[in-house]
């Protein structure tokens, strides 16, 4: 049984309450003239997009990211405007997540190979970000659910194969009661309900993509995307393991070097990849607070040899030094890195795990 938002004890200490982080992108930012631009600045990693609004009138946007661990949820309402997410922007980077699209108000049209799909409020749409797709919102609001490859390994068939579709039946009503009752409340959603919100969702969302035959026959058009899952996956599973990196990865997978580069060349490479997640696993280590060792032993642990290279790294990834990051979990907060420039940085800088 999923736990709904509303089922939990409303009654907050204002003092003590501390809330779920919250990445916040508005056009109001701006001067009427430049908000349509700001908008497609934030996107232009993603998608190219257009508007028919003349850009003396302005153009409302307002984005708010929230990180509950496994699962990013972006509230974004807009103003109308098209888009169209081309191989390009597939071939530079975040074709290995998914995204499912709660309209909450107004209407989304998009097309992807060849077939034309109306998504008005109150529809459920699976989109995966390894396929071509092209669009129009009108003056929308919109609940966006997006999921990594390599943290749903088990439903990426059933979800590749729900690509450009509707959910629909019981379990997705579920979902979408859900999410609408979860939409109001992510803004008041304190940290430590996180892990319950995130059972019930990921409950949800498992029995919803139970894989069966006939979405696994679907599932041929994005097979490479799978496949970069699966090495995500074991990289993942590895970290600590010192001989982890190309050579290996070719051996446990049973594929050519030349495959590999392709499939992580939008992750900026192999190797690449490879520190970015070792960091990521030292920095959990730094904030658990249960596990009192040294930063260095950590940083080791995960085939960090050279503590100064480390520290260097470290910065450069999160915006702030090892030693901070530890001090601030300490006081039960994190420091947040720099913000983000681009919906492509929101989404590369999580999930957390």
């Amino acid at each position: 049984m999923a736990i709904l938002p509303e089922d939990r004890n409303i009654i907050k200490d204002s003092v003590s309450a501390r809330f779920v982080p919250q990445t916040r992108l508005s056009s109001l930012t701006e001067v009427k003239i430049n908000q349509f631009n700001y908008w497609r600045n934030l996107m232009d990693p993603i998608a190219k997009i257009d508007t028919s609004i003349p850009p003396e009138e302005g153009f409302t946007l307002d984005f708010r990211g929230y990180n509950l661990n496994s699962i990013l949820i972006a509230d974004v309402t807009s103003d109308p405007f098209s888009f169209v997410r081309s191989d390009t922007h597939i071939r530079n980077g975040l074709s290995d997540y998914w995204h499912i699209l709660l309209t909450c108000s107004g209407c989304l049209v998009s097309e992807s190979s060849g077939t034309i799909l109306r998504s008005p409020a109150g529809s459920l749409q699976v989109t995966s970000m390894s396929v071509p797709f092209t669009g129009r919102f009108n003056r929308t609001r919109g609940l966006f659910i997006f999921l990594r490859r390599d943290l749903f390994a088990s439903q990426s068939l059933a979800l590749d194969a729900a690509h450009h579709t509707h959910l629909n039946g019981t379990i997705a009503e579920l979902l979408k009661s859900f999410l609408r009752s979860l939409g109001s409340y992510l803004p008041t959603l304190e940290i430590e309900e996180v892990p319950a919100v995130e059972k019930s969702l990921l409950a949800l969302l498992n029995a919803t993509f139970r894989p069966t035959e006939g979405t696994i026959a679907e599932a041929d058009e994005t097979l490479s995307a799978t496949r970069l899952g699966v090495a995500k996956a074991f990289i993942k599973s590895n970290l600590r393991t010192p001989d982890l990196g190309i050579g290996m990865l070719c051996r446990e997978l049973g594929i050519s070097r030349r495959k590999l580069y392709y499939l992580f060349e939008p992750d900026g490479g192999v190797a690449s990849y490879i520190r970015r997640q070792r960091l990521i696993a030292c920095r959990d280590a730094i904030r658990n607070t249960t596990e009192h060792k040294f930063i260095s032993t950590i940083a080791y642990s995960y085939g960090f040899t050279d503590y100064s290279r480390f520290g260097k790294h470290f910065l450069a990834e999160f915006g702030y030094r090892p030693s901070e990051a530890k001090s601030a979990q300490d006081h039960a907060q994190v420091p947040d890195s720099a913000g983000a420039q681009n919906l492509a940085d929101w989404l590369t800088r999580g999930p957390t795990r």
